[in-house]
C-alpha cells in the first residue's frame, strides 16, 4: 500500500521529502453539532479530536493523550466543510474553536500543517488573512480538465478503447462553449465521466447535469433483472419524490443552528416515506409495509442517501442534496415556486439550490413560464422588496451574474440580455462589488451594452463608480481590442483625473497605447503629481516585480523611486542633548542626479528640478547661491510650484529654501552664500563629521536666533532644520532649562515652532514630573492660544498628571471639536477622569473614542466610559456625535431602533465610520437583525452623499445578507419538520 502511494506521488510530481505527519481529518459539521450539544456551547478542538478517536478506536482517549501526540509528532490537520456550517448556525463558535487550537499548538511548541476547506459562497475571510494563507480552487482550464479525466480514466477503466471513447466525449464537452462551464471542477469532470460511461450524453446546463446523473443511477437499477428492478421501474415517481423531500428537508435543517451536519433519523426517514404514500392513497398498513422497501432501495441500491453514522441518514454528496432540494422547489406550482425562490434568493446557503432550480426553469420546456419569475426575483432583490439590505449590496445583480456564468439562458437571448443588464448593476456597488466574471459578458456579444454602461460610469462625477467601471474595461481589454480603443476614448482631459483613473487598476492591465497619454499628463502636472502617481501604482502592485514595466509609463521613474538623494546608506543619524535622534541628508549626493534629471528640462511644472540638478553638479557655496536664485525666480514667475520640501534634499539647500519661505529674499540668501555666510565645503564636511560623532547641544540651536538656520561657523556650531525623528531613548531626564534659554532668545515664527516640537518630542519620553511641568509652562508661554493646532501630538501623552492641567484639557477639547484625535499613547483613564470633572468639554469624547479605537485589543469590561460620553446633547459638533455613536457601538449600548440615528451620526466622520465597520465585522452583537439594520443604514447614508459603498462595508453587509436566516430555517426552530416540504 505504501509503495503504491509513493509510486503515485512520484507519477503526479508530488515531492516525497518532508516531515512524516500524523494525519487527522475532521468534518466541521460534526464539530458544530458537538459544540451545540455541549453544556456551555463551547468545545475545544483537542477535546473533539479525543471524542472522535474514542469513538473510532472503541477505547477511551482523553484530551491529555491527544496533547501528548501533539508534542511528539508533526500533524496534518484537515478541517473539512466550513461552508456547511452556515453563518446563521454556530459558525462563530466553530471558528473560535479553530483559532483556540493554535493556543494549544503554541503551548506544545508543535509542528502542525492545518488546512480548512470551504466553498467560496458565503465565505467572507472568516479566518484572518494575516494568519491564514487563502488558496482558491481555480476553475480548471480545458486542458487541465482533460488531464484530470485521463487520470480518472486510468484509475477506473481497464479497457483502453472504452476509456478513449469517454475521454473524447469529455474533451468535446471541455471545448464546447455550451458545456465548458460544467467542466471547471474535479467533481464536475468526475460526474461527466460517469454520465459518459453510462450513457454517452453530455448535458448542457446545471440542471441537466445532475438530473441525468441521478436518472442514470436510478435507471441503471431499473434495468437489472429481478424483483428489485421491477419495483424501481414501477415506482420511479415515488422514489424521486422521496429523494426530493429528503433533499429539501435536509437543506432546510442544515441552515439551522445546531444541525449543520444535517441528517434524518431512521424514524424520520420512514415517516417521510409513509406520509408520502398516504398522500398517494395507500392505506396505513400498506404504506407501513412499503416504507421499508422504499428505504432499502434508497439506501442500499441507489446509495444517494447513506448512513455514515449509525442511525443518521444523509446525502454523501452535498451537491446532490441541493439538486434534490431544487427539484422539490421547482416542482411546486407557480405561486409556491415564486414564494420559495424569494425566501432563499439572498441566502448564501441556498445559492446553489437557487441556481439549479433556475436552470430547470430554463431547460425544461414545460416550465418556460417560470423564467420570468427567476428574472423578477433578481430585480426584487435589487429593489429591496425581499430584504431591504440586499438592495445596497446589489444581491440581485450578483445572482444574475451567477446565472449568466451558469449559462442558464444561453438559448434564450432575451433573458440572457436581461441577466446581463441586471449583472452590470454591480458597478453601482463600487469596488467592493466588483466581480471579474463581469468581463465574460463581453464574450456573449453584448459589446454595445457594455460600452454604453461603462462609458456612463467613467464619465460620471462619482470617482468610485468611474474607477470600478475602468477596472472592468481594463479586464475586458485583455481579450477584446474594442475595449482598448474605448479606454483611449474615455481618458479624462483633466490630467490629474486621468492619472487617478488609470492608477486605480494594476499596471498589469495597462495596454501599451496608454503610454503616450499618461506621459503627457505627467509632463503637464509636474513632479509632485507624478510622484504620487508612481507611488500609488507601486503600492497597488507591491507584490509584483513590476519596476521595468511601470517605468515605461512614468516620467523620470528613478527620481520617484528614491526618497532622497543620498540613497546608499550615508544618512547622518544625530543624537540630541534631549534624548531624541534625528536624521540629516548629507550635502553631497551619492547618486548621479544629472543622469536622473535630463539636461534642458524646460517644462514649467518641472523647472524646480533644475535647482536640485545644478546643485548636485556643483555642491559649493557658489552652486548653492545659484540654486537659491533659481528657486526664487521660479517662485516669482508664477510657474507651478514643485513642493521640493517633500523630498529629503541636501541639508544646506533645504535650509536656504526654508529660510526663503520664512521671508528672506532669494538675492539676500544668494549673496551670503557666495561670500561664505553659510560656510564652505570644508565647513560643511566638518559639520557632518561633528554631527556623526557628538551630540547636538543647546548652543547649536542658538545660532537660529539671528533668523537663519545656517551661519558661517557651521563647522563648529549650529544645526540645520530638525529632520525626522528616527529613534529615541525612554525614561531619560530632559534638561528643560536648556530649552528655556533657547526659547527666550528665539524670535517668533517657524524656528520657534520647530524647537517647541523638539521639546515636546523629548519631554514625552521623560518620567520626571518636574521636567514635564516645566515643559508645559514653556509650551503655553509661547503658544498662548488653546484653539491652535497642537505643535506636537505628544503633548497629550506627557504624563497622566498632565490632564490635571486645564490648558491641556482645553487644547484637547479644541482639537476634538474640530474632528482630530492625536494618537499619542494617551492615558485614557486620566483623560476620562478629566472629562468627568468637566463634561462640557465635549471634544474630549472625540480624543477618547479615537484612541480607544487604536488599542491593540479592546476590553469593554475594563473601560469605564463615562455615561455623558454615550449620549449626544444639542449643539454637539459632527465629530462629537460620530464619536458618541462609535462608543455606543463599542459598548453595545444600542438596538434596532437606534440604528438609523447612529448611522447618521457615524457618517459625519469618515474615520469613526470605518472603525465601527471593522468592529462590526469581528464583533457580532447579540441581535443579528440589529447589526444588519445598522450596516444597511450606514450604506444608505453613504449612498445618499452620492458615493458608493466603502469596500469594507460592502464586504461585511454582503456577508450579513448572505448569512441572514431564511424563514425556512426559523420554522425549524419553531418545531416544524415533518411536513415542511409543503411550507412556502
Amino acid at each position: 500500500m505504501a509503495d503504491h502511494i509513493l509510486d503515485r506521488a512520484s507519477y503526479l510530481g508530488i515531492p516525497l521529502q518532508g516531515p512524516a505527519r500524523l494525519p487527522f481529518r475532521l468534518d466541521l459539521t460534526g464539530l458544530a453539532d458537538a459544540i451545540n450539544a455541549s453544556e456551555r456551547r463551547s468545545l475545544s478542538l483537542i477535546r473533539f479530536i479525543a471524542m472522535r478517536m474514542s469513538r473510532d478506536l472503541e477505547t477511551p482517549i482523553d484530551a491529555d493523550a491527544v496533547r501528548k501526540l501533539l508534542t511528539q509528532f508533526p500533524w496534518l490537520l484537515i478541517l473539512d466543510g466550513l461552508d456547511e456550517v452556515p453563518p446563521s448556525a454556530n459558525r462563530k463558535e466553530v471558528l473560535s474553536a479553530i483559532e483556540g487550537f493554535w493556543d494549544e499548538v503554541h503551548s506544545a511548541n508543535a509542528d502542525v500543517l492545518a488546512v480548512v476547506t470551504t466553498r467560496p459562497q458565503g465565505y467572507n475571510h472568516d479566518l484572518d488573512p494575516k494568519m491564514w494563507q487563502h488558496w482558491h480552487l481555480a476553475p480548471l482550464p480545458p486542458e487541465v480538465a482533460i488531464q484530470y479525466a485521463e487520470k480518472l480514466g486510468l484509475a477506473r477503466l481497464a479497457d483502453p478503447e472504452r476509456r478513449k471513447s469517454i475521454l473524447n466525449d469529455i474533451a468535446k464537452a471541455c471545448l464546447d462553449p455550451a458545456t465548458r462551464l460544467l467542466t471547471t471542477s474535479p467533481l464536475q469532470v468526475a460526474i461527466l465521466f460517469g454520465i459518459s460511461f453510462l450513457k454517452g450524453n453530455i448535458p448542457q446546463d446545471r440542471w441537466e447535469l445532475f438530473d441525468k446523473y441521478y436518472n442514470l443511477l436510478r435507471d441503471r437499477e431499473a434495468q437489472k433483472p429481478g424483483e428489485t428492478a421491477s419495483f424501481v421501474r414501477d415506482n420511479k415517481r415515488i422514489i424521486d419524490a422521496i429523494h426530493q423531500d429528503c433533499g429539501w428537508l435536509l437543506q432546510v435543517e442544515a441552515e439551522s443552528a445546531g444541525r449543520t451536519a444535517a441528517f434524518l433519523t431512521e424514524t424520520q426517514f420512514r415517516e417521510i416515506i409513509e406520509d408520502l404514500l398516504l398522500s398517494e392513497g395507500y392505506e396505513k398498513p400498506r404504506s407501513e409495509e412499503l416504507a421499508g422497501e422504499f428505504a432499502r432501495i434508497a439506501t442500499e441500491r441507489l446509495v444517494l442517501l447513506a448512513t455514515q453514522v449509525e442511525g443518521r441518514l444523509s446525502f454523501d454528496v452535498r451537491s446532490l442534496q441541493e439538486y434534490m432540494a431544487a427539484a422539490k422547489l421547482a416542482g411546486a406550482d407557480q405561486k409556491l415556486f415564486d414564494a420559495r425562490l424569494r425566501a432563499i434568493a439572498g441566502s448564501a446557503h441556498w445559492r446553489h439550490v437557487f441556481r439549479i432550480a433556475a436552470s430547470k426553469a430554463f431547460s425544461v420546456v414545460e416550465l418556460g413560464h417560470l423564467r420570468t419569475t427567476v428574472v423578477a426575483v433578481c430585480d426584487a432583490l435589487d429593489r429591496g422588496d425581499i430584504e431591504e439590505a440586499s438592495s445596497t449590496v446589489r444581491a440581485g445583480a450578483a445572482l444574475a451574474l451567477d446565472l449568466l456564468a451558469d449559462g442558464v439562458a444561453t438559448s434564450a437571448p432575451k433573458f440572457e440580455r436581461q441577466f446581463a443588464v441586471r449583472a452590470l448593476e454591480m458597478l453601482n456597488a463600487g469596488s467592493g462589488g466588483f466581480d471579474p466574471r463581469l468581463a465574460d459578458i463581453a464574450s456573449l456579444g453584448y459589446e454595445e451594452l457594455l460600452a454604453r454602461v461603462i462609458s456612463a460610469h467613467v464619465n460620471s462625477d462619482n470617482v468610485h463608480r468611474a474607477q470600478v467601471a475602468w477596472r472592468l474595461l481594463s479586464t475586458i481589454a485583455q481579450k477584446h481590442y474594442w475595449a482598448e480603443k474605448l479606454m483611449l476614448e474615455l481618458l479624462p482631459a483633466d490630467c490629474q483625473k486621468r492619472l487617478n483613473l488609470v492608477a486605480s487598476v494594476s499596471p498589469r492591465f495597462w495596454p501599451a497605447s496608454l503610454k503616450a497619454p499618461l506621459l503627457e499628463a505627467q509632463e503637464t502636472i509636474g513632479p509632485a503629481g507624478t510622484s504620487r502617481f508612481y507611488q500609488s501604482i507601486r503600492i497597488r502592485d507591491r507584490d509584483q516585480d513590476q519596476d521595468e514595466s511601470i517605468d515605461e509609463f512614468v516620467l523620470m521613474p528613478e527620481l520617484h523611486r528614491r526618497s532622497n538623494f543620498s540613497h546608499g546608506g550615508r544618512i547622518i543619524s544625530c543624537r540630541w542633548f534631549c534624548g531624541v535622534q534625528s536624521s540629516i541628508t548629507p550635502y553631497r549626493p551619492t547618486d548621479d542626479v544629472s543622469k536622473i534629471v535630463p539636461d534642458g528640462l524646460k517644462c514649467p511644472p518641472w523647472s524646480g528640478l533644475v535647482v536640485l540638478r545644478n546643485f548636485a553638479i556643483d555642491a559649493t557655496p557658489y552652486g548653492l547661491a545659484k540654486a537659491i536664485e533659481q528657486y526664487s525666480n521660479i517662485e516669482k514667475s508664477g510657474e507651478i510650484k514643485w513642493p521640493m520640501r517633500n523630498y529629503l534634499f541636501p541639508w544646506v539647500l533645504s535650509c536656504l529654501i526654508a529660510d526663503y519661505h520664512e521671508g528672506h529674499s532669494g538675492s539676500e540668501l544668494a549673496y551670503r552664500a557666495r561670500n561664505g555666510g553659510f560656510g564652505t565645503n570644508v565647513d560643511w564636511d566638518a559639520a557632518e563629521t561633528r554631527w556623526r560623532s557628538d551630540p547636538i547641544k543647546p548652543d547649536d540651536l542658538l545660532t537660529w536666533e539671528e533668523g537663519l538656520y545656517l551661519g558661517s561657523m557651521i563647522a563648529t556650531k549650529g544645526v540645520p532644520i530638525i529632520g525626522p525623528v528616527t529613534g529615541s531613548r525612554s525614561n531619560v531626564s530632559v534638561d528643560v532649562s536648556a530649552f528655556s534659554d533657547v526659547l527666550e532668545r528665539m524670535p517668533s515664527g517657524e524656528k520657534l515652532r520647530r524647537i517647541l516640537w523638539l521639546m515636546i518630542a523629548s519631554a514625552r519620553r521623560s518620567t520626571d514630573s518636574h521636567a514635564i511641568e516645566r515643559a508645559l509652562e514653556l509650551y503655553f508661554r509661547y503658544v498662548p492660544s488653546v484653539d491652535a493646532e497642537p505643535i506636537h501630538p505628544g503633548i497629550f501623552a506627557l504624563h497622566a498628571a498632565s490632564w490635571n492641567d486645564a490648558r491641556i484639557v482645553l487644547l484637547a477639547d479644541a482639537a476634538g471639536r474640530k474632528g482630530s484625535y492625536p494618537q499619542a499613547s494617551i492615558d485614557l483613564e486620566a483623560m476620562m477622569a478629566a472629562f468627568q470633572v468637566d463634561p462640557s468639554k465635549r471634544g474630549l469624547i472625540v480624543v477618547l473614542a479615537g484612541n480607544i479605537s487604536h488599542l491593540r485589543r479592546v476590553k469593554r469590561d475594563l473601560l469605564h466610559i463615562p455615561e455623558e460620553a454615550l449620549q449626544t446633547i444639542p449643539g454637539d459638533e459632527p465629530a462629537v456625535c460620530a464619536a458618541v455613536a462609535w462608543l455606543r457601538i463599542l459598548t453595545l449600548r444600542w438596538g434596532v431602533d437606534d440604528a438609523e440615528q447612529i448611522a447618521r451620526d457615524l457618517s459625519r466622520h469618515v474615520a469613526f465610520c470605518r472603525i465601527a465597520i471593522q468592529f462590526l465585522r469581528s464583533e457580532v452583537p447579540e441581535k443579528y437583525s440589529a447589526r444588519m439594520r445598522l450596516l444597511h443604514a450606514l450604506a444608505v447614508e453613504q449612498l445618499k452623499s452620492g458615493g458608493t459603498l466603502d469596500p469594507l462595508l460592502f464586504e461585511v453587509l454582503n456577508a450579513d445578507v448572505g448569512g441572514y436566516p431564511t424563514r425556512l430555517a426559523r420554522l425549524i426552530h419553531d418545531g416544524v419538520f415533518a411536513r415542511l416540504a409543503d411550507v412556502a
